[in-house]
């Protein structure tokens, strides 16, 4: 079968291309910079040189496909035109959208976010719980008014399901969202690790499980529907310790939400005035402070999602960095 991915040099879609390489199916994989992509090569994988907002491109890359994993995004907390997030995550859908129908694809499978559910305070939040905060970020409002654009599709008969990765990690290559492996790169060298102060409870996803999540979800997943690819709910100190047993003591430093802020607005600062992109943001790291919590009961009864024990995959992504990243 040819399939197209999109985003494919990222840190999910790379996977799924090998996965779906070694299935043996014919992999499309469209990328922005083909000299930036060598480590997709592989028999079965066709790279597409192309750009979500440039139609011809698409054109080219999904012509003949049966199916789509559209994981393509501006996947970061800041730009210096907040137009990029729309541009990209919803005009970009749109465009993969249309393009899909057109070329009479079977199946779509739209990658989003636990970000657009928002903080959960305390609460497991289910693919049914509406929002209960405001958004106050660009990055997880754009992935919200995709996701409407998919559903939209879907309503009209179109096949096309939405999945909703939380804090994911794990073997594979570096990115700018990959914070479990820097930290863990970080401690290997001896260097402080700086972690958020406070106790707030992430859902962290193994990058395997979420790679699995997908294929299932275009096997499986019931158009119009979203189904959260998480895996388990740990605080800080939990995850601290996780780490700590595997890699040994380390150093580590935590630091309150306003002296994070202040850092946030220097890094802001330095990055306006040398056109540069901030590495952290007072926004992003507000993220950091809140529980988000999430359930994956619905992706596991529907489509057969499997969650890794938090300790078992930081052992695999330890294992990975020391062999290939250090």
């Amino acid at each position: 079968m040819k399939i197209l991915v999109t985003g494919a040099a990222g840190f999910i879609a790379s996977g799924l291309v090998h996965k779906l390489a070694e299935q043996g199916h014919d992999v499309h994989a469209m990328v922005r910079n083909i000299n930036k992509a060598q480590h997709l090569q592989h028999p079965n994988v066709q790279l597409f040189n192309g750009d979500i907002n440039d139609v011809d491109s698409i054109q080219t890359a999904v012509k003949g496909c049966e199916q789509v994993y559209h994981i393509a995004a501006y996947a970061r907390m800041w730009a210096k035109d907040r137009n990029e997030f729309f541009k990209v995550n919803l005009e970009g859908t749109k465009n993969m959208l249309n393009a899909a129908v057109q070329n009479g694809v079977s199946k779509f499978v739209f990658t989003s976010s636990t970000g657009v559910l928002g903080a959960t305070a305390g609460k497991v939040m289910t693919e049914a719980d509406p929002r209960t905060s405001e958004f106050d970020n660009d990055y997880e409002y754009s992935k919200h008014l995709a996701e409407e654009e998919v559903r939209k599709f879907a309503a009209d008969g179109f096949n096309a399901v939405i999945v909703n990765p939380s804090r994911v990690y794990g073997p594979g290559p570096l990115s700018y969202s990959n914070a479990v492996s820097k930290m863990i790169i970080q401690a290997l060298k001896g260097k402080r690790v700086v972690v958020p102060g406070g106790n707030a409870v992430g859902n962290y996803a193994f990058v395997n499980d979420v790679i699995d999540g997908h294929i299932k979800a275009m096997d499986k997943g019931v158009s119009g529907e979203r189904y959260i690819l998480g895996g388990e709910n740990i605080s800080y100190l939990e995850f601290l310790d996780v780490a700590k047993n595997q890699l040994g003591e380390f150093k580590s430093l935590r630091l309150s939400l306003p002296v994070m802020k202040l850092a946030g607005n220097i890094e802001l600062l330095r990055a306006k005035l040398t056109n540069t992109f901030p590495a952290i943001t007072p926004k992003m790291l507000g993220r950091y402070f809140v529980d988000a919590t999430y359930s994956t009961k619905k992706a596991e009864s529907e489509i057969g999602y499997v969650v890794t024990p938090f300790s078992e995959g930081i052992a695999q992504t330890i294992q990975y960095i020391r062999q290939n990243l250090l």
